[in-house]
């Protein structure tokens, strides 16, 4: 290839895989830029190669849903697309404390410098907003999100149980997140962390 900034994202592309495909996108949106002087249809080519041979989804397989797992030690509830990857909220509880750690994948920051610091995010539905502290993640294959603990039988999770949507606020980003199939969800990971 021609351009290095082209090569850069073919390279994160390979690294990352298909299912960081829209965080690379935003990522290197300056280096896409770039490959449009001349070299734009090698990146893309590349690009289509690497692809080639994972499997697309339809449009009714990528939608959003709320799934939930049990285990021997405790649960989750997730809302994702790809549930092994693609994951927006992830909700953890181990079996007897009482807590919920909540990690809100949605709220990613792409700046790494957020690592370890305070969190404060709003959760809001209908009228009912919540103020919620936590700490940013440490960044992985993806940048830094917030990480919240809350009582399993607090009010949060009744936010999130009982509404349609829910619009998330933190550190200048709203998300806002269907919550179609979260109260049988989070109802099962409730039951099997008590």
């Amino acid at each position: 290839m021609k351009s290095g900034l082209c090569e850069t994202g073919v390279i994160a592309l390979r690294q990352c895989g298909d299912a960081a495909m829209t965080r690379i996108e935003r990522r290197y949106t300056a280096q896409s830029r770039a490959c449009f002087s001349g070299t734009f249809i090698s990146c893309l080519s590349a690009a289509l190669l690497l692809l080639a041979g994972s499997t697309v989804e339809s449009a009714a397989a990528s939608k959003s849903q709320w799934t939930a797992t049990i285990n021997t030690d405790g649960a989750s509830a997730a809302n994702c697309k790809n549930c092994d990857e693609d994951i927006s909220v992830l909700l953890t509880c181990e079996r007897g404390t009482g807590d919920l750690q909540v990690m809100l994948m949605l709220l990613e920051q792409r700046d790494d410098a957020f690592a370890g610091k305070p969190a404060v995010v709003s959760a809001t539905a209908d009228a009912d907003t919540l103020a919620l502290a936590g700490t940013y993640s440490e960044p992985g294959l993806i940048g830094p999100y917030p990480v919240l603990t809350v009582p399993i039988d607090g009010p949060f999770l009744e936010l999130l149980s009982h509404a349609n949507q829910v619009s998330f606020l933190g550190e200048g980003q709203k998300q806002v997140l269907d919550m179609s199939g979260s109260r049988t969800a989070i109802s099962k990971m409730k039951a099997a962390c008590r």
